[in-house]
């Protein structure tokens, strides 16, 4: 039972009205609905003395236990104790529980029943926002846990032990009380779910392993992105078998993971197949795996498996009839956003084994439980898995690199398959070790290698669950609501035209206490406008469609603001068309003085940027038909996925993870990613500075940025791309050839070129793009200067605005293959020449240049002896130049590598 529905009814059992209690969570109120309960009693019944009730406690339990039973979530015991024509209604049992209580145990009473204790133990001391955020701090308090008041009752730790097994205080307690020798072994058992180990995060490699002094072997496991499901399966005398699954937090999800019980006993040899005379297991089995859907012998997106489980589980999780979307964004033209579930199915990835024919192996090392899991398990691909690994040897230094780069290398083959991450496990670890425990390696864990996206900040709100994590009063903005741009073609067209925003998520982590603090000043100070959900905001310079499943916000912004943020991939939620980032962490949020929100990925881009993340791609009629337009050649399909993985993997090996603290650590947060091939024109040409060494192999390969892989970098900007040059010749640079025309002698900023170049070296400017500055027929490649030089990076903004889609490149190596200066690349036919500006004063820029140089040489080389005459001009000119100069910029280009006569 949640707040609203409780108050609905303590309103009655008190006899005070509703709207007292429903305005609990609003600016000025406690934010805890027994605290408001507290206080309706106090004005109730003021003299109340050194009341007690009259209620034990024993009395008080099985009210509880009565009240639970009429939840379908409630544990099949304590609803099969109260059957429906024996159990009470919910009103008279508050009654029965509240009138006989003082105010003093109201609120305790009332927190019970909403399992959060944590108002009435932890109260707050502030109201303003302000001092509640600075003058506290979370860590200051340690909460109390169940396990720190079974270490205070037995210190022994033999009651936690049990408690990890059995699952239950009341079994574990029970135990305890019970003489020394009297007690049963902790093991685990048929029916009663063992505690999931608590895993380590690993913040890079090194931090990982360092878990792991001493072993002499680790695995490190594929995680694969699915929900945990513990398995009890009973073998009873005839050969049929009693299945029982716990889901994460130990509930019993048997009915909701109905369909699941086949794919189990198959796997099991108990099905009555063929394959049942391989069956191993003779009595009780406990099984640990991951639940996930598949597409055919792949792992499918996590999102999917709600569909699939509504679809066929037994009980609250069936899903009543398929639902409509809420959002149906009819510019969005993406391929698998409509895909029904039908290709779809549910599947086991097993990975640890705790019990067989009775026999406990949570004291096993982990070597052993595989083993017997191998040998127990019949796979069926696309059914019934094990979860792949990959050994890491240590070598008994204190610094492994062999280990460390092993584990990187694994590392990087889950981040190209898009997998979830690694669980590193030791060799000789047990179930629950803590001295060697499982560490979880994730690339969202790593400092700025987590997915990226800057999006739009349209309202805020007090979350009750942050707020409580945080210990602040509801006066304080705890949770930013997230949104995208949905008309961005209108708004291109026409500036006067009014932005609507799809708003589909919330965000409440990623910012200190002072940061959270600035961004509660700099909203409450933009006079934000209160929600009211009849009544139509007119003061608002904009529209938005609030996702149905949100609860809405307290406050909107009149003006949106640009908010930075990352996550672990990117994920859809219940009823919702679009994607968003999962676990979603805020990274910054900016000034509209600063950035604007209009900096922000459209809904279009950011729907495209998240399947490119997922790995997800576009139909391979859009990449031929693309490639077919540009290139004049098609790209089959096969290949396009090789070079994919091709790209992301030298990407990984050529930067390895950083060490935590190191000065790579650093210049890494900001690293480019390798450009993935022959993708289609998904975003403008938003380039990374910082130039890479692609893998030699790949030098005729056609690149283009926009195309993210599932790796992102730590800050992102409307788009997501980068430059990749090919590996620059040791070979001295000559530059003696009548067709290569530079100008060597230009400084910093150069001044104007007197006089002009021959007929077929100009460019004509007369048909230019909607900017009027560049023409129509040219290809052309902008570097993305630093957001610190404000100038250039607004001028460059200006600059790819002014672009056509068809001019832009992403990549200095697609210019020349589509300029004709790859060998055996025509080019393409509109283009009549290419254009490079970039920054020659920064070392980026000047290698930039080198390597453009180095490479039209060679390949002048190799044409000329190919007598291959295709070549399209290319200018060169300096960003500072451009900007600062008024006059044509082809008088002042650095140097003109020159066409064929």
């Amino acid at each position: 039972m949640q707040e609203i529905t409780l108050a609905r009814y303590l309103a009655e059992c008190i006899g005070v009205d509703s709207k007292i209690f429903q305005k609990c969570f609003l600016p000025g109120a406690s934010g805890s609905l027994g605290d408001e309960v507290k206080l309706a009693l106090q004005r109730s019944s003021p003299e109340t003395g050194n009341y007690i009730s009259s209620l034990s406690i024993s009395q008080v339990d099985a009210l509880l236990d009565e009240l639970a039973s009429s939840s379908g979530f409630s544990h099949s015991s304590i609803r099969d104790a109260y059957p429906k024509h024996v159990r009470r209604e919910r009103l008279p049992l508050l009654k029965t529980l509240f009138r006989p209580i003082s105010p003093v145990e109201a609120p305790f009473l009332t927190q019970i029943i909403l399992k959060d204790l944590r108002p009435v133990l932890y109260p707050l001391q502030v109201q303003h926002y302000s001092p509640a955020l600075l003058n506290f701090n979370t860590a200051s308090v340690q909460l109390l846990t169940k396990e720190h008041a079974m270490k205070v009752w037995d210190p022994s730790c033999w009651m936690l032990n049990a408690y990890r097994v059995k699952s239950t205080f009341g079994e574990a307690a029970a135990s305890f009380e019970l003489p020394p020798h009297q007690r049963s072994a902790n093991i685990a058992c048929v029916g009663t779910p063992v505690q999931i180990p608590k895993s380590e995060k690993g913040r890079n490699c090194a931090h990982a392993l360092g878990f792991f002094q001493g072993s002499k072997k680790a695995w490190a496991e594929i995680k694969y992105d699915g929900e945990r499901a513990q398995i009890h399966v009973k073998i009873l005398s005839d050969r049929t078998s009693k299945i029982t699954i716990y889901s994460k937090s130990r509930r019993d999800s048997t009915l909701d993971r109905h369909s699941i019980h086949e794919i189990i006993r198959s796997a099991l040899g108990l099905s009555g197949s063929p394959l049942s005379s391989r069956a191993k297991v003779k009595s009780d089995i406990i099984l640990d795996a991951e639940m996930v859907a598949c597409d055919g012998e792949n792992v499918a997106e996590f999102w999917r498996i709600r569909n699939l489980i509504e679809n066929s589980a037994y009980g609250v999780r069936r899903q009543q009839g398929q639902y409509q979307e809420s959002l149906h964004v009819s510019d969005i033209q993406l391929p698998v956003a409509t895909e029904t579930s039908t290709k779809y199915s549910l599947a086991l990835v097993f990975f640890d084994i705790l019990l067989l024919d009775g026999i406990c192996l949570l004291s096993s090392p982990y070597s052993r439980r595989r083993a017997l899991l191998e040998s127990t398990i019949i796979l069926s691909p696309g059914r019934s898995m094990i979860a792949r690994r990959i050994p890491i040897v240590f070598r008994g230094a204190h610094n492994d690199e062999h280990a460390r780069q092993a584990l990187e290398k694994a590392f990087v083959a889950v981040t190209v398959d898009h997998q979830e991450g690694l669980v590193i496990k030791a060799e000789e670890s047990r179930y629950h070790d803590h001295k060697m425990p499982w560490v979880k390696l994730k690339k969202d864990y790593i400092p700025g290698y987590g997915d990226a996206v800057d999006l739009v900040v349209v309202g805020a709100t007090w979350d009750k669950v942050r707020g409580r994590e945080l210990r602040v009063p509801p006066s304080t903005l705890t949770t930013l609501y997230i949104g995208a741009l949905s008309n961005s073609e209108d708004v291109e067209r026409d500036p006067d035209c009014q932005p609507h925003f799809q708003v589909f998520f919330t965000v409440s982590y990623g910012l200190s206490r002072s940061q959270l603090e600035e961004i509660n000043f700099l909203i409450k100070n933009s006079n934000p406008v209160p929600y009211r959900k009849s009544v139509p905001i007119d003061s608002l310079s904009y529209s938005f469609t609030l996702l149905c499943s949100l609860q809405p916000p307290n406050w909107l912004l009149k003006t949106p603001l640009l908010a930075e943020l990352f996550g672990a991939g990117f994920t859809k939620a219940y009823r919702s068309e679009n994607y968003e980032l999962r676990f979603p962490r805020l990274t910054k949020i900016h000034r509209p003085a600063e950035r604007g929100w209009r900096e922000a990925v459209t809904l279009v881009e950011l729907q495209k940027i998240a399947h490119n993340s997922e790995g997800l791609g576009l139909p391979d009629e859009d990449i031929k038909d693309w490639s077919s337009n540009l290139w004049g050649r098609d790209v089959p399909p096969d290949v396009v996925s090789t070079l994919k993985r091709k790209a992301v993997s030298d990407l990984w090996e050529e930067n390895p993870i950083p060490c935590l603290g190191s000065k790579r650590s650093k210049l890494l947060h900001n690293a480019p990613l390798q450009a993935i091939p022959n993708e289609p024109q998904v975003s403008s040409c938003m380039v990374c500075m910082d130039p890479l060494t692609t893998n030699p192999k790949n030098n005729n390969t056609f690149i283009n940025t926009s195309y993210t892989p599932k790796l992102n970098p730590h800050k992102t900007v409307s788009r997501i791309s980068c430059p990749t040059p090919q590996s620059i010749a040791s070979t001295a640079l000559h530059t003696d050839s009548p067709r290569l025309h530079l100008n060597s002698n230009l400084p910093c900023y150069p001044p104007k070129i007197q006089g002009g170049q021959t007929q077929n070296n100009t460019c004509h400017v007369s048909n230019c793009s909607p900017g009027g500055l560049f023409p129509r027929n040219a290809l052309i490649w902008v570097m993305k200067p630093q957001k610190s030089d404000r100038a250039c990076y607004n001028a460059y903004r200006s600059w790819i605005h002014a672009l056509t889609q068809r001019q832009k490149i992403h990549s200095v190596d697609s210019l020349l293959a589509g300029c004709g200066w790859s060998k055996g690349t025509p080019g393409s036919s509109w283009v009549e020449h290419g254009i490079i500006i970039l920054d020659s004063c920064t070392e980026q820029g000047k290698k930039w240049q080198e390597y453009v140089l180095e490479v039209v040489e060679q390949q002048r080389r190799n044409l000329l002896v190919a007598n291959e005459q295709t070549r399209k001009p290319i200018w060169m000119i300096d960003s500072k130049t451009m900007l600062l100069s008024a006059d044509d910029p082809y008088k002042i280009a650095l140097c003109l590598l020159g066409g064929v006569d």
